[in-house]
């Protein structure tokens, strides 16, 4: 993904672009190849709270974020979330709904549902007897 990194009314560092880039980069493990598109992030402020907007463009849709918290990089953590559940909706209707070769679905890995997230234990135990 290449990034588009903006600031209105706010000087965009470089600690605040490597971390929206991290936060944001961590979205690429949906996909099997990354997307050619450009992310648009727009980070501002306005009357004391730090505001960030994500715009992704994909096939098919329009990945679209914003998040106003008092720390910018908790507006960041937040438009990640949103925009990861948006892409698990996406995901889930298109796996759904499209079952032939060479649609949007061939975007997605085909297994992530199956992986484990990190931090998050397993939910089998095992049991000696």
């Amino acid at each position: 993904m290449k990034f588009n990194i903006r600031g209105i009314q706010l000087e965009v560092t470089e600690a605040l672009r490597d971390y929206a880039i991290k936060k944001i980069g961590r979205l690429e493990k949906y996909f099997d190849t990354p997307p050619t598109s450009d992310v648009t992030v727009t980070m501002s402020v306005i009357r004391d709270m730090q505001s960030v907007e994500v715009t992704i463009p994909l096939p098919g849709v329009l990945l679209r974020a914003e998040a106003r918290t008092p720390d910018m990089y908790a507006s960041i953590d937040l438009v990640e979330e949103k925009l990861e559940r948006q892409l698990r909706k996406f995901k889930t209707k298109v796996n759904r709904k499209a079952r032939q070769e060479g649609s949007v679905r061939s975007l997605f890995k085909e297994n992530f549902d199956a992986q484990v997230a990190p931090g998050h234990p397993e939910e089998e135990e095992e049991f000696e007897v």
